[in-house]
């Protein structure tokens, strides 16, 4: 189930998962000096693991958005269209254009697949469509057929340091 924490409740939810926090054994007053900031280190470390999550993780931890009516679309006039990524956008997880008879499989553009793409006779076609992911945070595809609408775009997006929204199965992972 989908779970959206603030910056308070999900440090909550690390320091008693990964602390035992808080511990009340006893009640009374406690006052140390010289004490290591223990919530800011564990708010980076939440950061980070966090961050991890989305970059990393099986889809089935995150929460991935349909964003493919708010992108903008380039055609590169190549048969080639460039798609924008919204910003927070950590990772994409399926890309369908209009047309297309199945998702794209996902690749870097530094590899042999994105290459083999260049050439006319290795192209992508609508049955067997292929996104290359840029590091500029775009995705390029063949626009098959034309087609230059996307049909549906799933992405993992970072909302910030003040809010992680993932499925409650995730928080098992801290």
């Amino acid at each position: 189930m989908k779970i959206e924490l603030t910056k308070q409740q999900m440090r909550e939810q690390w320091m008693a998962r990964r602390y035992g926090e808080p511990c009340r054994l006893a009640s009374g007053t406690v006052i140390r000096e010289h004490q290591a900031d223990v919530e800011a280190l564990a708010e980076r470390e939440m950061r980070n693991w966090y961050l991890e999550l989305l970059d990393t993780a099986e889809a089935r931890f995150l929460c991935p958005e349909e964003v493919g009516n708010k992108v903008m679309v380039n055609d590169m006039g190549d048969d080639t269209v460039e798609i924008v990524l919204p910003v927070g956008v950590r990772r994409v997880i399926a890309v369908r254009m209009e047309g297309w008879k199945r998702e794209a499989t996902m690749v870097e553009a530094d590899s042999v697949a994105a290459r083999r793409l260049l050439n006319p006779f290795s192209r992508a076609t609508n049955r067997s469509p292929v996104a290359v992911v840029t590091p500029t945070g775009r995705l390029r595809v063949t626009a098959v057929d034309g087609s230059t609408t996307v049909g549906s775009l799933l992405v993992v997006v970072d909302h910030g340091e003040e809010r992680y929204v993932m499925d409650d199965s995730a928080l098992g992972l801290i």
